[in-house]
């Protein structure tokens, strides 16, 4: 779209809201989306968000865990490409930067488990 969207962008940004509302049902369904477009356009996970960040750290921002979707971004984008590039904004790298938005252990570890090389 004129900002620089993918649909993979729009269904991160409202797992985020799904996440917020604790809407368990609503954050299954952004799941099964974010697996149905990666699998149809994997490609998509390798377009910077609209401002230059990657989506890697724009889902890591919307609280995307692990197992709700981030693995599924971060092995689509490459693992390298996508967990060597610190947050635009803060300079942190994707494991350090799941961690202080307080993402869970299993999010925080399997991204460093991926990209043990700092």
């Amino acid at each position: 779209d004129e900002m620089g969207f993918t649909p993979l962008h729009h269904i991160l940004y409202v797992s985020n809201i799904c996440s917020d509302l604790h809407l368990h049902e609503r954050k299954e369904y952004c799941k099964s989306i974010i697996a149905l477009i990666l699998s149809q356009a994997p490609d998509s996970a390798k377009v910077d968000f609209g401002d230059g960040e990657t989506t890697t750290n724009f889902a890591i921002c919307c609280r995307l865990e692990w197992y709700d979707g981030l693995a599924g971004v971060v092995i689509t984008t490459g693992v390298a490409d996508a967990l060597s590039v610190p947050d635009k904004f803060c300079g942190l790298r994707p494991f350090m930067f799941a961690a202080s938005l307080d993402l869970s252990l299993d999010t925080i570890y399997n991204l460093l488990r991926y990209y043990p090389v700092l």
